[in-house]
């Protein structure tokens, strides 16, 4: 999952039950706690979606999306709490 504004704390990570170390599974954040445009979440997401569909991980998913919004918006980058290296099952 990619979350495109949220706080991350032990409340957020609670719901979801991945923290920093959980393995096979991850959720993408953004690395900032300030407001995140939705448009360019979205934007995000969608690189993200995409790497993930050709057999990416959730680390490469994360580095396409930040590359891409590098060109869109360069403050915008996102980072992998749980296990980087989890993919969609195929």
């Amino acid at each position: 999952m990619l979350f495109a504004t949220c706080n991350v704390s032990s409340t957020f990570e609670s719901l979801w039950g991945i923290v920093d170390g959980t393995h096979h599974r991850a959720i993408a954040v953004p690395k900032s706690v300030t407001p995140v445009n939705l448009t360019l979440g979205q934007s995000a997401w969608l690189y993200a979606a995409t790497s993930l569909a050709q057999g990416g991980t959730a680390g490469s998913a994360k580095d396409f999306a930040d590359s891409a919004m590098s060109r869109i918006a360069n403050s915008l980058r996102w980072r992998v709490v749980g296990d980087s290296s989890a993919q969609i099952k195929q």
